[in-house]
C-alpha cells in the first residue's frame, strides 16, 4: 500500500505541477534574497549603519556624481560619465555642487543650495582640460585648479540614483534579519522540488515502466543546443535591458552600484519573467534527460550519434566511434559550463542523473 502510494505520487500530474510552482517561487525568493544579503552586508546594514547617506556607496556615489557635474559645468564632455544632456538642478538631482577656483578662493559654478545635508565631501580638480583629474587629496608639489565642495540633501525629493538606492536600502533594511531563515527554507524548497521532479520524470498515470513525451523524442543533442541558445540570449538581454538598470551586484569605477535606478517591484519583475522562465526552461532539459536516461538507449536519440553512425559504415571503424563522438561532444558542453560559465551547480545535477546512467554502462 505504502509502496504504490509512491507510484502514485511520483505519476500525479498535479503534484508534478505543483513541484514546478514550487520550484520557481522558491528561485525567486532565493534570488532576491541572496543580492538582498548581498547588498545590506556590502553597504555596512550589519555593522550597524541604518541610512544609506551613511554608507560607502552613497559617498563614492556622491564623489562621482560631483566630478560629472563639474566635467558638465566646464564643458569637459570627454570624460564625461553618463547622459550627456543630465540636469543638475534641484528637480533632477540631491547633490547640491560647488566649484572654487583655487588660486582666487571665487565660487565659479553651483548647482543650487541645500538647507539640511547629510552628506559632506571634498574633491579637487588638476588641470584645465580633458587631460584633467580628479582627487580627493592636495597634492604635495602640485596645486589643484578647482576644489569641489558637495552635500547630499536631506530629503531626497528628486529621483535621481541616490533617490532609488535609499529607497531600496531602507526597504531591505527592515527585513536584514528575517533575509536569513526565508533563504534557507528557499533553498530546502527548491532541493526538495528538483529532486521530487527527478524522482518522477518518466512516470504516467500509474503506468508500468517509463513513458516518454514528446519533448524526450526531440534528439537530445538539438535540446542541448537550443537550452544553450536560449540562456546565450536570456543572459545577453538581461544584463543589457535588466540588470545595468537595477544594478545587480556588479561593481563599478571601484564602488559597489547596489539597486540603483530602480525599484524593488521593476527588480521581481525581471526576476519572475526573466530569469526563473529560464531555469525552469532548463530544468526540463534536465528532467527530459533524466526521463531518456531511465527509458535506456538515450544516447541513440541524438542528431550526432546518427551522423557517427553513418560514418562508421562508411568507414567501417567499428560500431564504438558514434559513442566515442557523443561522448566527446557531451565533454565540450560540460567543460563551458562547469568552466567557462561558472555554473557548478550543474556539477550536482549531473551527477545525480548520473545514478541513473547504469544502463546506459550495462549495454556498452
Amino acid at each position: 500500500m505504502k509502496e504504490r502510494n509512491k507510484k502514485r505520487l511520483r505519476s500525479s500530474y498535479l503534484c508534478k505541477v505543483i513541484a514546478f510552482i514550487l520550484f520557481a517561487l522558491a528561485a525567486t525568493a532565493d534570488i532576491v534574497g541572496m543580492n538582498a544579503i548581498s547588498y545590506l552586508s556590502t553597504a555596512g546594514a550589519y555593522d550597524g549603519i541604518s541610512k544609506y547617506s551613511d554608507t560607502a556607496d552613497a559617498r563614492a556615489r556622491a564623489a562621482v556624481t560631483a566630478n560629472n557635474y563639474v566635467l558638465y559645468a566646464l564643458d569637459i564632455n570627454t570624460n564625461f560619465i553618463g547622459d550627456q544632456y543630465k540636469s543638475f538642478d534641484r528637480e533632477n538631482s540631491n547633490l547640491s555642487v560647488e566649484i572654487y577656483e583655487v588660486a582666487s578662493n571665487q565660487l565659479i559654478h553651483k548647482n543650487f543650495d541645500v538647507e539640511e545635508s547629510t552628506l559632506h565631501g571634498t574633491a579637487y580638480f588638476y588641470g584645465n582640460n580633458s587631460d584633467g583629474y580628479f582627487q580627493d587629496y592636495i597634492e604635495k608639489n602640485n596645486e589643484p585648479t578647482y576644489r569641489i565642495e558637495y552635500s547630499l540633501a536631506k530629503d531626497l525629493n528628486a529621483r535621481d540614483d541616490f533617490y532609488y538606492c535609499d529607497t531600496v536600502y531602507n526597504l531591505q533594511y527592515r527585513f536584514r534579519y528575517i533575509i536569513f531563515p526565508i533563504e534557507f527554507f528557499s533553498i530546502i524548497i527548491l532541493i526538495g522540488s528538483v529532486i521530487f521532479l527527478f524522482y518522477g520524470a518518466g512516470h504516467v498515470d500509474d503506468k508500468p515502466g517509463i513513458t516518454l513525451s514528446w519533448i524526450d523524442k526531440i534528439p537530445l543533442d538539438i535540446f542541448a543546443f537550443i537550452v544553450l541558445m536560449v540562456w546565450t540570449y536570456a543572459s545577453f538581454y538581461t544584463y543589457n535591458n535588466g540588470f545595468p538598470d537595477i544594478a545587480i551586484n556588479f561593481y563599478q569605477q571601484g564602488y559597489y552600484y547596489g539597486f540603483a535606478k530602480a525599484s524593488i517591484i521593476k527588480y521581481i519583475m525581471v526576476i519572475v519573467g526573466g530569469v526563473i522562465p529560464f531555469l525552469q526552461f532548463t530544468l526540463l532539459f534536465f528532467l527530459s534527460l533524466a526521463t531518456r536516461i531511465k527509458y535506456g538507449n538515450w544516447y541513440k536519440n541524438t542528431l550526432i550519434y546518427y551522423i557517427g553512425t553513418i560514418i562508421s559504415d562508411l568507414l567501417q571503424i567499428g560500431g564504438y566511434f558514434p559513442v566515442f563522438l557523443l561522448g566527446s561532444f557531451v565533454f565540450w558542453v560540460v567543460f563551458y559550463f562547469l568552466v567557462q560559465l561558472q555554473l557548478y551547480v550543474l556539477l550536482g545535477i549531473f551527477l545525480f542523473i548520473a545514478s541513473y546512467a547504469r544502463p546506459f554502462l550495462a549495454c556498452v
